[in-house]
């Protein structure tokens, strides 16, 4: 699951686990990059090897809880929370969407069988919309940061990913 925020914020390929200089956002934007990065070379390894898993990787767009209907024992919003969305939500409901809406992209990713190689699956209109298969960042397909990402992975595992070579 990645985000949009990459298209934003760029890797601190230096620092991207924040460990010299943590920033909140940064740190969530760096790690949103290693997702995504690591979703598309899972995508290629795999097939490099005549393995058939599948990595799709996905953003839901940009989702509140607060529009978020209602679902006792999993996600309740107080009265003064439903009162407020009954109000702003139909207007706001072109920018952001609820989490059950935001879900759609994953859902369809799991469950289409004709996606293209590296997919990335989005809301139409970046934030908001149907689900599809959108452009992703540029940065995200680079492949080699996505071997950097991967090497790295291992090297903090102390493992591999894959447990049979290739």
């Amino acid at each position: 699951m990645g985000s949009f925020i990459t298209e934003k914020h760029p890797l601190d390929r230096t620092d991207w686990l924040s460990d010299r200089d943590y920033r909140s956002r940064t740190a969530y934007a760096n790690f949103k990059h290693a997702v995504q990065l690591f979703g598309f070379e899972l995508a290629r390894r795999p097939k490099q090897c005549g393995h058939s898993t599948r990595s799709v990787v996905v953003h839901p767009g940009a989702a509140i809880d607060a529009l978020t209907h209602d679902r006792p024992g999993i996600h309740q919003r107080s009265a003064l929370t439903r009162a407020a969305a009954a109000v702003v939500g139909p207007p706001f409901s072109r920018i952001v969407a609820d989490k059950q809406d935001a879900a759609r992209s994953a859902v369809l990713a799991v469950s289409a069988h004709d996606l293209p190689p590296l997919a990335y699956m989005g809301p139409e209109r970046r934030e908001t919309g149907r689900p599809r298969a959108v452009p992703a960042p540029a940065v995200s397909l680079d492949p080699e940061l996505g071997a950097f990402v991967w090497d790295e992975t291992e090297r903090l595992l102390g493992a591999p990913v894959f447990t049979t070579p290739c």
